[in-house]
């Protein structure tokens, strides 16, 4: 159990980055990873006190090794009865699902998207009970990305699949951050692998370079070979080479092509692809570049809320509309509670622990909670039993402040299914132990 403390009068006091740690730093690996967990103790805050977990990872100020792909969560300083100290400890918890959304900064080896990057926002401030404020997450928009110094952008023929988990492409047209070659062989995640046609032209990126173990201020060469970009909107950057998509990528970022009207209605349109490839890339432009969010017009905030509802749309695509929705509320507008509403009645619910939509619908009850909306308490019923613990928590905490004496028996009911998943039954049997514990300390 590695334990880490953040002193009050810290500069970075409250700063969390959210993350998942992995057992390796090179994010495609044919290896089993571990996720591990970040349980965080807040003395005298917290739901009802008690130790509050979350699907995390503490990052940079706490020196932890690892990639951070998510967002930044800055808890309110002046929350009322905030200790002196925060005592953050990680350990392996496999028992949430494999993905992650807002947890954005890059997909790693998991099928979902952006994880985000703000869905984990949701899940932290849901589960400390804290007041927060989401501040926008360190990423870059995704066509910046692919001009990014360390990317090697190009445009190549799919040849075939070398071995597990790499790509081979010829006829190789360097556009940018590389030197000519005629084929190159990327190392690439299950994703990527399934999409790949035989024959067809793709606009790719990759890196050759990482970042050093002994030191992040320096950059070595990859021991397993060029990998495959994974960035925001580009999970992963493969996209087809048509006519739009070579006059969109293939020329450098700049500020009279991408912030201005026409790079925004391009961008609204996007949405409305048939490619969702293409409706991510497109939600990440909106997210992530200012210029673009500042534009947004009463017009556009509801199409916006319109899309994140369609189940016929890229999920990677909703969650991050949806998660700019929760960090930038100003901008995208106040009206997306019945968003989030909608989303927890109506969407599946899977009792596999890694479901695609996890970061759609943390998201949904960050708003909420950010809200303080109430829904009817059947709608958050329904996830206390799915296969994902942390959405079972998040949907717990959300009926114990609605309902405060409907969550024993709801815990109860989901116990008591044959069918419960197993990492869900463990999670519901230690949430319950707390929580009688908790009523004997209040007798």
């Amino acid at each position: 159990m590695e334990r880490r403390q953040v002193q009050r009068d810290s500069p970075t006091f409250a700063l969390l980055h959210l993350a998942y740690q992995r057992e390796q730093s090179d994010p495609i690996s044919a290896k089993k990873q571990r996720r591990k967990m970040v349980s965080v103790s807040w003395s005298g805050v917290g739901v009802g006190g008690h130790e509050a977990e979350c699907d995390a990872v503490v990052g940079r100020e706490l020196d932890l090794a690892g990639t951070v792909r998510a967002a930044h969560v800055v808890l309110d300083d002046q929350v009322r009865g905030c200790a002196g100290s925060t005592e953050l400890r990680s350990s392996p918890q496999p028992n949430l699902g494999d993905r992650g959304p807002l947890w954005h900064a890059a997909k790693m080896n998991t099928p979902s998207a952006f994880l985000p990057c703000l869905g984990l926002s949701a899940l932290s401030a849901l589960l400390f009970g804290l007041s927060v404020a989401v501040a926008a997450p360190v990423v870059p928009p995704p066509i910046n990305a692919l001009w990014d110094r360390d990317t090697v952008l190009a445009e190549a023929t799919f040849a075939d699949q070398p071995e597990p988990n790499a790509l081979r492409f010829v006829d190789v047209r360097v556009v940018h951050g590389g030197d000519a070659r005629s084929e190159i062989v990327v190392r690439s995640d299950d994703d990527a692998v399934r999409m790949a046609k035989p024959g067809t032209r793709y606009v790719l990126a990759w890196q050759e370079t990482q970042g050093s173990p002994s030191t992040k201020k320096r950059r070595v060469m990859r021991p397993d070979g060029p990998q495959l970009l994974m960035s925001p909107g580009l999970s992963p950057a493969l996209l087809e080479a048509r006519p739009e998509t070579r006059e969109l990528l293939l020329q450098p970022p700049s500020a009279e092509r991408l912030d201005g009207p026409a790079h925004l209605r391009r961008s609204m349109a996007g949405l409305r692809s048939d490619d969702p490839q293409m409706q991510s890339l497109f939600a990440a432009e909106l997210f992530a570049r200012s210029s673009l969010r500042q534009q947004l017009g009463s017009a556009e905030q509801r199409r916006l809320r319109a899309f994140a509802l369609r189940r016929d749309r890229a999920v990677a695509a909703r969650s991050l509309v949806l998660e700019a929705a929760l960090i930038f509320p100003t901008l995208y507008g106040n009206d997306w509670s019945p968003v989030a509403a909608r989303l927890l009645a109506r969407e599946p619910v899977s009792s596999a622990p890694a479901q695609a939509n996890e970061g759609l619908l943390w998201t949904a009850f960050g708003i909420l909670q950010r809200d303080g909306t109430r829904v009817p308490i059947r709608h958050l019923a329904r996830w206390v039993a799915c296969g994902n613990g942390a959405l079972s928590e998040l949907a717990l905490h959300a009926i114990r402040r609605q309902a405060p004496t409907r969550e024993l028996p709801l815990i109860e009911e989901a116990l008591a299914a044959p069918t419960l998943a197993a990492g869900t039954r463990e999670f519901l049997l230690e949430h319950r132990r707390r929580l009688l514990m908790m009523s004997e300390r209040r007798d």
